[in-house]
C-alpha cells in the first residue's frame, strides 16, 4: 500500500533531525532517521503492524530502542503519515 507523509509528518522528521544533529552528531540524526524511515517502509506490507491509536481511526507504531510514535491513518488507497512524536511529548 502507498505511505503518503502529510506536511506535518515532513515537518517532524525535520525537527527530529535538525534537533539531534545539532545535540549530537549529524551521523547520529541520519542513524535516527533512517531507523524511523525503515519502520514506515514496514508498513507497506503490514498495515496493521501499530496498534490502535489514542486518536480515533489512528494506529501508533513505536519505533523499537527510539523514543518515537509513529501515528499513521489507513486508507483504502493509501496509509497516511500523520505525525511522529516523541513519547515524552503529551498529546
Amino acid at each position: 500500500m502507498k505511505i503518503v507523509l502529510t506536511p506535518t509528518a515532513n515537518q517532524d522528521i525535520e525537527h527530529i533531525y535538525n534537533y539531534i544533529a545539532k545535540n549530537s552528531t549529524t551521523s547520529t540524526a541520519k542513524k535516527i532517521l533512517n531507523s524511523i524511515e525503515n519502520m514506515i517502509d514496514h508498513l507497506e506490507k503490514f498495515s496493521e503492524l501499530g496498534k490502535i491509536g489514542r486518536i480515533r481511526n489512528t494506529r501508533e507504531l513505536t519505533i523499537p530502542k527510539l523514543p518515537f510514535i509513529i501515528v499513521y491513518k489507513i486508507y483504502k488507497t493509501h496509509i497516511a503519515i500523520i505525525s511522529i512524536i516523541h513519547t515524552s511529548k503529551k498529546w
